[in-house]
Parts: structure tokens; sequence; C-alpha cells
């Protein structure tokens, strides 16, 4: 065949489908971009349909994500990443919600000369707590609320020199543990290996390794995702599906065995985008009380259409 011919051949699709996946794709990073938002439901079951929740759409510039929820003296406090697009830098910001919507405009609750994101917010001896993400200073580090919810100090770091993201806390049997993703390896994205931690005190900072750490070791299923679940069958650990699937979201992992010496877990539930949501990704799974809570990625126009 001289190449002539060859020109006339149709292209094989199975062969031409690599090259026209990459090519829409480098097309949409220069038209769209990836807009984070916050989804939300009221009801007295838990609900997993995200179909049916209202939606918090952050201002063009910037997005929002992580969302954690406090429920105090009959009031919703939504905790959430304010990620602004020009900064580069995310901060953590709080508002009022109820069934109606947001009640006034999100607060700025904490910010740091790093990135600061996933507020895990927890309750202890009727004190407020976050442990922010702060991979970007290389540690651990817990904040104690000195005026709710906008004031929070620093007041120590928990685990120091480890690039760690999403840590979660949970007291289980008269002991706290800690999980976290972290790298393992100098260079690593910390996005594979799950990495517990056990005390008797979530303040302390000589936290103990698991002797099975990594204990989970799966990009599809170990970052956390949110709260540990209470349920009447035991815990479930919520996490953030961060395989290359277009279309990822979150798993609940049902913990089998935690104790010093032994964990396991097992699969019992997803979440992801549905067909026709506009979705591309989730992430974060919280609820406190009525209220469930998510977030999920679009892609909207980079510049103002119309």
């Amino acid at each position: 065949m001289d190449e002539t011919d060859r020109a006339r051949q149709p292209l094989r699709t199975g062969a031409s489908r690599p090259f026209l996946k990459r090519g829409l794709a480098k097309i949409a990073r220069t038209v769209l971009r990836e807009q984070w938002m916050l989804l939300y439901r009221f009801s007295d079951e838990v609900s997993y349909d995200h179909t049916e929740f209202a939606r918090l759409i952050p201002p063009r510039g910037e997005f929002w994500a992580d969302p954690f929820v406090v429920y105090r003296d009959g009031t919703y406090y939504l905790f959430f990443e304010e990620f602004r697009f020009r900064q580069g830098r995310g901060r953590i910001f709080v508002a009022e919600i109820d069934e109606g919507g947001l009640r006034g405009q999100p607060r700025l609750a904490l910010e740091r000369p790093y990135h600061l994101s996933y507020p895990f917010v927890f309750r202890w001896q009727d004190r407020d707590f976050m442990i922010p993400e702060t991979i970007e200073a290389g540690v651990i580090e817990v904040y104690e609320c000195v005026g709710f919810p906008t004031e929070w100090r620093r007041l120590k770091t928990l685990v120091a020199d480890i690039q760690a993201v999403d840590t979660t806390l949970v007291e289980h049997e008269g002991r706290w543990w800690m999980f976290a993703n972290a790298a393992t390896n100098p260079g690593d994205k910390p996005y594979t290996d799950l990495y517990l931690f056990h005390a008797d005190d979530p303040l302390t900072d000589r936290w103990t390794p698991h002797p099975m750490n990594p204990v989970v070791s799966d990009i599809r299923g170990s970052r956390p995702g949110g709260n540990v679940i209470r349920t009447e069958e035991g815990l479930v650990r919520v996490a953030h599906d961060c395989g290359d699937d277009a279309r990822r979201g979150v798993r609940f992992k049902k913990i089998l065995t935690l104790d010093e010496r032994r964990y396991a877990e097992e699969e019992v539930r997803s979440l992801g985008p549905a067909k026709g949501d506009g979705l591309v990704r989730i992430h974060t799974f919280n609820r406190e009380n009525r209220m469930t809570v998510i977030d999920g990625l679009r892609r909207i126009p980079k510049w103002p259409m119309g």
C-alpha cells in the first residue's frame, strides 16, 4: 500500500481513540475551568441520592470544597475550604445554613501563610478544635476555638515532619484514632497510603503509629473523605477515590477490626457523579443531625459567555 492509498483508508476507531481523547482534554483545559461547589440536604434519614440535594454555587473566581457541618444550639454551621484562583491558596470559611440556604455571607474562620483545606472540626471536653489540612507546612497541627465559629488560634503541632492530607480523628473504645494519608517516600504524592495512629488524648504530640502502617494502600479508597460515621453496626470510614477514572467519588468502608495491633475494613457503599448531574467528581461526605453535605466538581467556561 503506497502513501496515497494509506491516506484514503478510514481511521481505525480503536487506534485513534486515545489521540482523540487527549485532543479533547487539551481543548477542555484551554476553555474550561474546574470548580468545586457544595451540595446539601436536610432529612431525617441519611440520603445518598445527591441529585435531590440543593446546591451552593461559589463566586466565579473561586471554589468551595471539603465541607464539614457542626450543629450547635439549634443552628447549623458549615465549615469549608474557600479557594480563590488568583491567590492559589485555600482558606477556611464558615457560614450559617438552614433548609432555605445560607443565612448571610460566608465568613473567614482561619487563614495562614500556607494552604488550608479539609477543616476537620471536633469537640472534646466542652471545647472546639480544628485540624485543617496543612501539608504545605509539613505538619499536622490543631487549632482551638476561642470565639465560635470564626476565631481560632493555633494550639500545637500534633505530628511533625509529615506530608499528610485530610487528617480525621475518631474516639473508639477509650482511645483516639488518627487517620491520615501520607507520602511513604520523599517525592511521593500522599494519595495512596493510609496511615493510622492512636493515643489516649487527641491533643497529645505523642501519637503511636499502628504496626500495620500503611493500613490501606489503594489510591481508589485510602484517602479520608469526611468524618468516620457511627452506625448501629459499627464505624464506617468515608474514603475519597483518587483513581484515574474521570467520574470518581467517595467510598464507604465498614471498619471490621480496629485495635492497637490490627486493622481491617470492607467497602459497603459508594457515591459518585450520576448521569446528567453535571458533576465530574465528589470527594467529601459529612452528616450532622439532619443535614448531609457533599462537594461536587463541575466544569465551567474560563471566561464569561454571552
